[in-house]
């Protein structure tokens, strides 16, 4: 009886040697290293709300395209603060790096929010309305508002005539 199981137990194990190759035929091998490609989802595009007018539509594009530097905004409330950039974002909403200069020191601090514009009178001119959410920079509130004309000039700067 032993010797049985024991012609048996090379039987099978002679079938699965001889048979083993050949069932793993049908299977691709992965290269170390390698990995299947992973096709990323587009990214959402955010919804900008715009007036309907062509012009209007191009200044808000061309806005948030623009990147604002170094500009001081008239409620500074008699200390200097300035934002060191000011990014105007898809989905009407803003960011902006900034100091606080009191008496010779320097605050960093940033500020965030919404903004909307009216018509523009241009592809690269038109009135801005935005307001602080949320501020970590001393002595600032959140909620204010400020509205300015910005003039997108032909070298990529912004300039601006507050309101």
């Amino acid at each position: 009886m032993h010797r049985i199981r024991l012609v048996l137990l090379l039987v099978l194990a002679s079938t699965l040697a001889l048979a083993g190759p050949a069932l793993g035929k049908g299977k691709k091998k992965k290269k170390k290293g390698a990995e299947e490609p992973v096709t990323a989802p587009a990214p959402k595009k955010i919804k900008t709300e715009l007036p309907g007018d062509a012009t209007s539509k191009a200044f808000g594009e061309n806005l948030i395209a623009s990147k604002i530097v170094e500009f001081e905004p008239p409620d500074n409330d008699g200390a200097t603060f300035i934002y060191e950039t000011f990014t105007f974002k898809a989905g009407n909403t803003w960011e902006a790096t900034a100091y606080l200069d009191v008496a010779g020191d320097r605050f960093d601090c940033a500020e965030s929010g919404s903004w909307t514009i009216d018509a523009a009178s241009s592809d690269t001119v038109g009135p801005v309305n935005w307001v602080v959410l949320e501020t970590n920079c001393p002595g600032r509130n959140k909620d204010i508002k400020t509205r300015a004309e910005m003039t997108i000039e032909s070298d990529g700067d912004v300039s601006y005539e507050f309101r």
